[in-house]
């Protein structure tokens, strides 16, 4: 007859290679990725995305999707911005790919847990001589100033 402890202890040696190899096993599918680009007005959010975006990826830019249909970002309503949100909310959370989606946050904080925040903050400076150099409407200067006060500590670290 066969001792016990050792049919006990082949299943346990067993249950680990098996825990361990699927430890070590590649995803089936790869998870989608989320990527949030933050920072304050002129600061390159839309640019960074178009250098880094794919072919296949998805970007939610609201400067294309909200501003410019608007008329400029100074004519979207308090209204306009709700469902902005609203829809953007929708979006991250039902997103399954394929590819990477892209959205656009002023707020540095992430808005989904899945996502990865990329912060642009190249200084209240630079960020007030690109709204000039880019012929911004003037109330972009007060963006500038609100999104460092509120976000900033020592002038240009959030």
């Amino acid at each position: 007859m066969s001792d016990p402890r050792h049919s006990t202890d082949w299943r346990k040696r067993r249950a680990r290679r098996l825990a361990l190899a699927k430890s070590h096993s590649a995803p089936t599918t790869p998870s989608p990725l989320i990527q949030q680009v933050s920072g304050p007005p002129c600061s390159g959010k839309s640019t960074w995305i178009q250098q880094h975006a794919q072919p296949g990826d998805t970007i939610l830019d609201d400067n294309e999707l909200l501003a410019k249909p608007a008329g400029g970002r100074d004519r979207i309503t308090p209204v306009m911005w709700h469902r902005w949100y609203k829809r953007l909310d929708r979006s991250i959370a039902t997103w399954s790919g394929p590819g990477t989606l892209y959205y656009i946050q002023g707020n540095p904080r992430p808005r989904h847990p899945a996502a990865t925040v990329t912060l642009l903050n190249p200084g209240a400076t630079e960020c007030h001589q690109r709204a000039d150099r880019d012929n911004r409407p003037a109330i972009t200067h007060t963006w500038i100033h609100q999104w460092f006060t509120k976000y900033a500590t020592n002038g240009s670290q959030p």
